[in-house]
């Protein structure tokens, strides 16, 4: 496999630093959010939410992100030169 970019793939180690950011800035909020809130406020404010669907939400951005870098590197499959014989009238008018 032939890469356009490779110096592109440097941004997949912004991912972990990323993603290590985001736990600590989440961790933060539960703990505000439980500071400001009683259990049962709480419960009765989060009716509808699905940590299970947000945690889902978060791997596949996780993930939508990483395909991009991939897709900027822009990586070529089956890259063969061939000479390829043209026919054909050329016209001018």
């Amino acid at each position: 496999m032939i890469w356009r970019d490779v110096d592109v793939f440097w941004f997949l180690l912004l991912i972990p630093a990323g993603a290590a950011g985001l736990y600590f800035y989440r961790l933060y909020l539960c703990r505000l959010i439980e500071k400001q809130f009683e259990a049962s406020l709480l419960n009765r404010l989060q009716t509808g939410f699905s940590p299970i669907r947000a945690k889902w939400r978060h791997w596949l951005a996780g993930l939508s992100v990483i395909l991009m870098i991939i897709a900027l590197a822009g990586p070529k499959i089956g890259t063969e030169v061939r000479e390829v014989e043209r026919r054909g009238l050329n016209m001018l008018i």
